[in-house]
């Protein structure tokens, strides 16, 4: 029911790709397509196209008479060429 998160840095990696792939649009593709009539995604993929970097923070925390917090995270830059880091 709850599970425990994981922080791998390969499942944080995944997890980033994954939200890129799906609010980005993929080269070639038309900018006018069936995905930008959400205006809200559409104003995430013209920021994403815009930008010089991204950053992927995830937090758990738990209460229970006291806190304990956890949480990992990604940054990522786009190169001279276009392409990201």
């Amino acid at each position: 029911m709850f599970g425990i998160p994981t922080f791998r840095m390969d499942d944080e990696c995944d997890r980033a790709a994954a939200l890129v792939r799906q609010l980005a649009p993929a080269n070639g593709e038309p900018e006018n397509s069936e995905q930008d009539k959400d205006i809200e995604a559409s104003i995430i993929r013209g920021m994403i196209k815009n930008a010089i970097g991204l950053g992927f923070v995830r937090l758990s925390k738990v209460v229970v008479g006291f806190s304990l917090q956890g949480g990992s995270g990604i940054l990522v830059s786009r190169l001279p060429d276009g392409s990201w880091s």
